[in-house]
């Protein structure tokens, strides 16, 4: 084992341990009933060939027959007696005088278990006999060494069984665990192959068990986040790289200009006002991807509020108001009276800072914008309509997506980035809302943005 693995704990050792301990569990408790069931059954016999064997002696003993040794047929290892006088046997087995060793008790109506010096276990049964004004002892004791030892025997066997059941399933469930994550094994390999060149591979879900199917997918929707997140990094550096062009050779075409060819005082002044507004507008962008780029944390903060919607869209209003009049544009706000925003107060400001500049900077002089709030089942809405050319159908799905513009030329005269919707898709998505184009009744382009309004309290 490696030292980077040698703190860790082996899936298929804990499995094979509990293959083996589920087995000895088992197995052993199988072998307690077994041999309980055996030395019940051993133990019962005997009770019964003692209690027969004594009814019968004493039957014959009350009929006044005393039975003959010799002739009479007994089961085999009970040996008995019967005492009339004095504590001497009358009549016996032939095998009672081996029992020399054995301690009789003075009175066992029901069989007991008595043990000899030399390790020998007998199962005895002492009882008076009567027959008229005659009075005996009758005495039985069957030699249980034998069973002793086989139940002794069997026992051995069963440990013997237990322990190899023990480790034969330890050894199979090495077996089945390390087959059971052979899919495992392909998953890694095949993951381990995943490169950002080839961040279109996916598993085939097919190949692998039932089980793992939501580790398949799991993986597969990692894998197409990573190409997605790939495929938006790739082609933000594209576009960064092409809008920052433009403005690096403005820049130093003009500083190349006031070096070249000194011009005079004044036009040198409008040429470094031309300067800073790149500068700006550069600063602009910069500020605006990092902006994006920590938005997609999913440690990013939301210190949502319940907000007074015609309070926030009021002051928007108020703030674009000198650039508006100064374009020739009307602003008009819309709000459904009483109605609450549950959004961050910062990030909501920014939301209705970009529509609306992006709103007046496409509306023509004369035009109209409206500003309007709602609110639709468990929905807030931000709805931003002009009276501008509009959005082309084709390019609605796309709106939020970074650098879109539909027309290029206009947003880098009116100092756009490229960024301002993009910012407002990420600050719904934020919310757990989303943000969508149209087309405004009449002419013009509608942007709907919608926040998920369950904490706002119910309209009156």
């Amino acid at each position: 084992m490696s030292s980077k693995n040698a703190g860790r704990r082996s899936l298929v050792r804990r499995l094979q341990a509990a293959y083996a301990l589920a087995t000895l569990v088992i197995v052993g408790l199988l072998a307690i009933a077994l041999d309980l069931a055996l030395v019940r059954a051993f133990d019962e016999e005997d009770r019964e060939t003692l209690e027969t064997q004594a009814h019968a002696l004493g039957a014959s003993f009350a009929t006044g027959r005393r039975p003959v040794a010799e002739t009479w047929q007994r089961p085999d290892k009970v040996e008995w007696a019967i005492l009339v006088q004095h504590g001497r046997p009358t009549v016996s087995s032939l095998g009672y005088a081996r029992l020399d060793d054995l301690e009789w008790p003075d009175e066992a109506s029901h069989p007991v278990e008595r043990n000899t010096p030399s390790g020998r276990s007998f199962l005895v049964l002492v009882r008076t006999l009567e027959a008229g004004a005659l009075t005996a002892t009758l005495q039985l004791a069957l030699d249980r060494t034998h069973e002793a030892d086989i139940i002794s025997q069997f026992r051995r066997l069963l440990w013997a069984i237990c322990v190899l059941a023990v480790a034969c399933a330890a050894l199979a469930g090495r077996y089945i665990t390390l087959r059971a994550l052979r899919p495992l094994h392909e998953i890694a390999e095949k993951t381990r192959a995943v490169a950002p060149a080839n961040l279109d591979r996916r598993l085939d879900a097919d190949r692998f068990p039932v089980e793992m199917g939501e580790l398949v997918e799991t993986l597969n929707a990692m894998l197409a986040r990573l190409e997605a997140a790939f495929a938006r990094l790739g082609e933000l550096g594209t576009n960064l790289a092409h809008e920052l062009r433009a403005p690096l050779q403005n820049l130093r075409a003009e500083v190349e200009s006031l070096v070249l060819r000194p011009p005079p005082p004044e036009v040198q002044r409008d040429t470094l006002g031309s300067l800073l507004e790149e500068f700006d507008r550069l600063a602009a962008m910069v500020e605006q991807i990092l902006f994006l780029a920590r938005s997609e944390d999913p440690r990013t903060l939301v210190r949502r509020e319940l907000l007074d919607a015609r309070e926030m869209l009021s002051q928007a209003a108020e703030f674009f108001e000198a650039s508006a009049d100064e374009a020739g544009v009307a602003i008009v706000v819309e709000v459904v009276p009483g109605l609450q925003l549950y959004a961050d107060r910062t990030l909501l400001q920014r939301v209705l800072n970009n529509l609306l500049g992006n709103a007046v900077r496409h509306t023509p002089p004369g035009g109209r914008v409206t500003l309007t709030a709602e609110r639709v089942g468990t929905e807030a809405r931000l709805l931003v309509r002009d009276t501008g050319p509009g959005i082309p159908e084709a390019m609605r799905a796309r709106v939020g997506e970074r650098f879109l513009r539909h027309d290029p030329s206009r947003d880098r005269s009116t100092g756009g980035t490229g960024l301002g919707l993009a910012i407002v898709a990420s600050i719904a998505t934020l919310h757990g809302g989303r943000l969508t184009a149209g087309e405004a009744p009449g002419h013009g382009a509608e942007l709907v943005v919608t926040f998920p309004h369950e904490k706002a309290p119910p309209p009156a």
